[in-house]
């Protein structure tokens, strides 16, 4: 499993010290219905008018073989409602006017088993929502169901096909110019005709769409960056260790009560030991807010230190612990993706008045701004790098003070050349 790691590791060392880090690691999304794919999950996004994804059937596959059962599942969300023949998915070259596929006609979800043997629905799909979708075949019967339930069944006869398996692909019938734009999670075809209360079985474990990793296809040029191109592609789904049992429940531990400023046995040295951390996304306020004595954090989680964010969110019982079982799949790819605050607030101990302070922080990853009383100090770059601040009369003795660090991941997580000889640490 490749994983997109981004530590962060803010602190302070010699005169005021601490350590905070972050790691995230990638994520897949484990199905919850009994039913087996022969090709599949899929998690993939398209963009409009680009291109499409294939995979190619073996030539003794049964699914090529006249009348031979078949069933299309899996989560859509279309990016905006359009007319004339959308193809979803096909088996088999992606006809308009013949394919064995899942399309929307007209906006309404319809089934094909070859040429003029078309099921058509009507049921429309929501632009932006997320919903589930079957069309399963037979052999003699198509039938249609959205989000787990049936939308209509008609007799059909189909032929054999060609040794193609596609996703929003463009058709080759030259007076179709449609082209499906939006996001396929999940989706799956099998070798048989599912049943009514395997359809619903799948509609029922609706994804945590947050834990799913899309593959943007159509997005930029492959061969530019050719290199690094399985480093940026998620790792296919179905090729994930898979399990029956459930993530574990997420335990919170109480944590561990410290003084927000310690004196270490050097005299000269005090520790920064009692921080707040919080999700950057899910915060209004900026640094030179959230630096100042006045600002209230009793809702930020009381942070792990030294540790990672994630240590941060398992230990508060955010999720689960990823060293047992496939926890490590219940934990989203955007922890690696966003920024994160850390903040602290003391009493700087009168006896401190006229000194000479410096800040040293023993480690960021990857980077981080620091902000003290209002004032942002500057910004630290490149994996556990030192950062040494002077803030002398900057702290207040004998007042309160805070300070706010504004933690970011690499630019690029997972991707080796961010830490290489060439592109610096």
């Amino acid at each position: 499993m490749k994983h997109a790691v981004s530590a962060l590791n803010a602190g302070f060392a010699g005169r005021v010290g601490v350590v905070l880090a972050l790691v995230a690691l990638s994520s897949g999304l484990a199905g919850a219905a009994d039913v087996r794919a022969n090709f599949g999950p899929y998690n993939a996004t398209f963009l409009e008018g680009g291109v499409g994804l294939s995979r190619p059937l073996e030539r003794e596959s049964a699914l090529l073989a006249p009348r031979a059962p078949w069933s299309i599942t899996g989560w859509v969300r279309v990016s905006r409602e359009r007319t004339g023949p959308i193809v979803i998915a096909a088996i088999g070259e992606p006809s308009a006017l013949g394919c064995r596929c899942l399309l929307l006609q007209d906006a309404r979800l319809a089934v094909a088993v070859g040429a003029s043997q078309r099921l058509r629905s009507d049921a429309t799909l929501t632009p932006g929502d997320w919903e589930a979708i079957a069309a399963t075949y037979d052999g003699s019967t198509a039938r249609l169901y959205l989000n787990g339930r049936e939308i209509g069944s008609q007799p059909l006869e189909s032929a054999s096909a060609s040794t193609l398996w596609s996703l929003a692909p463009h058709s080759t019938d030259p007076t179709a110019t449609n082209h499906f734009g939006g996001s396929l999670a999940r989706f799956e075809l099998h070798d048989a005709a599912l049943s009514a209360d395997a359809v619903r079985q799948l509609a029922a474990a609706r994804p945590d769409f947050d834990l799913v990793v899309f593959q943007q296809v159509g997005v930029g040029w492959p061969w530019q960056v050719k290199s690094w191109r399985g480093l940026q592609e998620p790792q296919d789904p179905w090729t994930l260790p898979r399990g029956k049992a459930p993530f574990s429940v997420p335990v919170a531990t109480p944590p561990v009560s410290s003084s927000a400023l310690e004196r270490e046995s050097d005299l000269d040295v005090w520790t920064l030991a009692s921080w707040k951390l919080a999700e950057g996304p899910k915060v209004s306020a900026d640094g030179a807010q959230l630096s100042r004595p006045a600002f209230r954090d009793d809702d930020w989680y009381v942070a792990t230190v030294p540790g990672t964010v994630l240590t941060t969110l398992i230990d508060r019982g955010v999720y689960p612990d990823p060293d047992y079982g496939l926890n490590n799949l219940a934990i989203p790819e955007r922890l690696a993706r966003q920024h994160y605050w850390y903040r602290t607030q003391f009493n700087l101990p009168p006896e401190l008045s006229g000194r000479h302070l410096t800040l040293n922080f023993k480690g960021i990853n990857y980077s981080a701004e620091v902000w003290v009383n209002g004032e942002r100090l500057g910004e630290v770059t490149g994996a556990f790098i030192r950062g040494l601040f002077d803030v002398t009369g900057k702290l207040k003795p004998g007042e309160p003070n805070a300070i706010a660090v504004r933690i970011s991941p690499a630019p690029h997580p997972g991707i080796p050349h961010e830490e290489s000889i060439v592109a610096g640490p």
